[in-house]
């Protein structure tokens, strides 16, 4: 599967009347360095293909008429893999939801083309059932979620078996469109620009499970692929050069994934809590939620591991700002929403650093009820907006 586009003027063309909600033939030739002529031709051509359509607005007390997309001209499937769940949608080019069911996964995922088979063929089931049209799906997107298999499995061995190009092959045996697979992080990444268009050149970071993040210039992922073998990442920048305790995946003392992961601290707060077993239970059973819960009742304990994780967090966004020198630094995830976490980083940050980095740190407005759409969004990214098709 390519990620180049087929033609980068009408790539072009798609991308700025969505994230401008429409535009005029004017707007676009002006904003895209489009000749008329040139222009004349694309707007005809994708008319004629019912891609988009002309709309006559007021706009300043003046008439116009906008191009815009027919964001129901295709539809895409996409697959939130987790490690206990997998989550099918089906969605517009919009992201408009049509249908979408959940299905559990076997307590332990061993045998890659088993799960696929059993996945693909129920998809089949419920698009015959359905009456969908599968000359109107362009395109499918699989989201793994590698930080919760690590986690769970401590390898990827389940993922090896069945790696990318093998995987794509693999579906073509089921679906006559394309598939395209990614990691939860880097499709939640360009889920972002969907929601928030305006964000542009930035670092994005989510605390969940694990540290991970992707970097996003113009728009799209600065390395357009993934590899299931790859096993190092944020999580094991080291952070904590003084520490004792080395990683069992990278073999390195005072990484992330030892130092401040959510898994690591839980398991230091329900030993700690041992004697308390009302806590500990709580923490066996709401872990990182309940840990924010306490901390901002003003629990000495939590407090301080709170103020543990914002000091090596402002020490990674620091060095990663460094490095990468982008316009903005976007964070996701529950942790970050928190009042009393949010002003640890804070400090922390300005421990570090004289200048001001508020204004080009930003909040990601993401909920997690929705990110199970940035699994379809990775079809609509490649394959529309790349006009892929």
């Amino acid at each position: 599967m390519t990620y180049t586009t087929n033609n980068r003027n009408i790539a072009n063309l798609l991308r700025y009347i969505n994230t401008h909600e429409g535009a005029t033939k004017l707007e676009l030739a002006e904003n895209l360095n489009l000749s008329p002529a040139s222009l004349t031709k694309i707007s005809k051509k994708l008319i004629s293909e019912n891609i988009l359509y002309e709309k006559e607005k007021i706009k300043n007390n003046r008439k116009r008429t906008d191009l815009l997309i027919n964001y129901d001209k295709f539809k895409f499937i996409g697959i939130d893999l987790k490690t206990d769940i997998t989550k099918v949608v089906f969605t517009n080019i919009n992201l408009k939801v049509s249908y979408t069911f959940t299905k559990e996964n076997s307590c332990q995922i061993k045998n890659a083309k088993d799960f696929f088979h059993n996945l693909f063929t129920e998809i089949q089931t419920f698009i015959k059932k359905n009456n969908v049209k599968e000359d109107e799906i362009l395109g499918m997107g699989i989201m793994i979620n590698l930080s919760e298999f690590h986690n769970k499995y401590h390898n990827y061995s389940f993922l090896e078996e069945l790696n990318y190009e093998k995987l794509i092959e693999f579906a073509k045996g089921y679906f006559n469109f394309p598939l395209i697979v990614d990691t939860f992080i880097r499709a939640l990444s360009l889920y972002q620009t969907f929601c928030e268009p305006s964000i542009n050149n930035f670092f994005f970071m989510k605390y969940n499970t694990l540290i991970e993040g992707s970097i996003i210039v113009n728009n799209q992922l600065v390395k357009p692929f993934m590899d299931f073998n790859k096993k190092l990442g944020l999580n094991h920048v080291i952070i904590e050069p003084d520490s004792d305790v080395f990683c069992p995946t990278c073999k390195r003392k005072g990484c992330i994934e030892t130092m401040i992961s959510s898994s690591s601290i839980i398991k230091q707060l329900t030993e700690k809590y041992k004697d308390l077993p009302e806590i500990s239970k709580n923490y066996e059973e709401h872990g990182f939620d309940y840990l924010v819960e306490r901390a901002e009742k003003g629990e000495v304990e939590e407090c301080l591991v709170l103020k543990k994780i914002a000091n090596y967090t402002a020490l990674l966004i620091l060095n990663i700002d460094a490095v990468f020198s982008l316009d903005n630094f976007v964070v996701s995830g529950k942790l970050f929403k928190s009042p009393i976490f949010k002003n640890y980083l804070m400090i922390s940050l300005q421990s570090y650093q004289l200048t001001e980095i508020e204004e080009n740190f930003i909040v990601s407005h993401i909920e997690e009820s929705s990110e199970f759409l940035a699994s379809a969004y990775l079809p609509i990214n490649y394959l529309f907006y790349n006009y892929n098709f």
